[in-house]
């Protein structure tokens, strides 16, 4: 009876395993420590880039605008645009997000558009959880799917459960590729998303995109278009000091 019995039971774990093993699905917590572990020797990013915003109602191309962002680890944050009549900055201090135009304070609080940087330079875990969290994110819920052909780690969803928010980080690299969530804007609910595409390598020490694309109900509203990316390069700290651009 033995004899028979043991190769049944071996049977069974052969045909069982490939298959519990190919749809096992790691934590929300470990999928994230995985992928911030890429930036342990990153200090500094400085990126020149373009932004092409598009026009809400044709969907065209409506304006590019030339920019360069400075990033310091581990939540520093800074975007300067040069418009066509003005100069227009983005500087996080002290929690809050403030936008300078010409060297006036014209907004202070939360650019919805600089949450995409989280995902690629934070260094700690339970900040990103508190954010994914605070967006209303299921870090207990986690799927797998498939974004642009790249088999992804889902957290907050299932793949087919497109009306949650959720995060999609790619399955061997550990690099995100979409986030996905809800505003309330003008009254209504709109589903917004970010999607990270084509990483480049810098100096075989980071991965950074190409192209970041922002949609808005699936309408494509605004790309940045990466031009040339330095990291950890000599950044003045008065780079973060928002005293120096405003004009008294």
């Amino acid at each position: 009876m033995k004899k028979i019995f043991r190769p049944c039971i071996l049977l069974a774990l052969v045909l069982i395993l490939p298959i519990s093993a190919s749809g096992y699905i790691p934590s929300a917590h470990f999928i994230i420590k995985m992928m911030l572990e890429g930036n342990g020797a990153i200090d500094h990013v400085m990126v020149e880039q373009t932004a092409i915003i598009f026009d809400e109602d044709s969907g065209g191309e409506a304006l590019r605008v030339p920019g360069v962002l400075y990033l310091k680890l581990p939540d520093g944050y800074r975007l300067d645009m040069t418009l066509p009549y003005e100069k227009k900055t983005s500087i996080y201090s002290k929690g809050e997000i403030f936008t300078i135009v010409d060297g006036e304070i014209v907004s202070r609080g939360p650019d919805r558009r600089a949450l995409f940087k989280d995902f690629l330079i934070r260094h700690s875990v339970n900040r990103i959880m508190g954010l994914l969290r605070s967006k209303h994110v299921n870090i207990e819920r986690t799927g797998l799917g498939r974004f642009g052909g790249k088999v992804s780690y889902i957290i907050g969803a299932g793949e087919t459960e497109t009306e949650f928010p959720q995060l999609w980080i790619e399955k061997d690299s550990f690099l995100p590729l979409r986030f996905v969530s809800k505003e309330k804007r003008e009254g209504s609910i709109v589903t917004v998303e970010v999607r990270y595409l084509d990483y480049r390598h810098i100096d075989d020490k980071f991965r950074y995109p190409s192209t970041i694309e922002f949609y808005a109900d699936d309408k494509l509203t605004l790309r940045y278009q990466t031009e040339k990316v330095m990291i950890n390069t000599s950044m003045p700290d008065n780079v973060f000091d928002m005293k120096k651009l405003i004009i008294k």
